[in-house]
């Protein structure tokens, strides 16, 4: 997101995005998509699209369990299948996400 606000938006503005993007920690795939909408909502329906089915919330959840040590219940081949993205999804998301 910084990269596309350093493209699209006055310099002045550039270090208040930076700043409130370094704030945005373990959101939901809603949230991701609530902030890109903020940005440009034609992005933001593509990546809605993209996440449908993709990004699972839960994997915040598994994150903190593994760092903490704890089980989890989710395979490295869970994860990567979360995160492939197809020949199909959206080229310019993957430029700003």
């Amino acid at each position: 997101m910084t990269t596309y606000t350093q493209q699209r938006a006055a310099p002045p503005v550039v270090p208040y995005v930076t700043g409130q993007l370094n704030r945005f920690r373990n959101p939901k795939a809603e949230d991701m998509v609530q902030l890109v909408r903020a940005f440009d909502k034609d992005i933001a329906g593509e990546l809605e699209t993209f996440c449908n089915g993709r990004i699972k919330d839960s994997i915040v959840g598994n994150r903190h369990r593994i760092a903490h040590g704890r089980a989890s219940g989710i395979s490295m081949e869970q994860i990567i299948r979360y995160f492939a993205m197809p020949s199909s999804s959206p080229t310019r998301c993957g430029a700003y996400c």
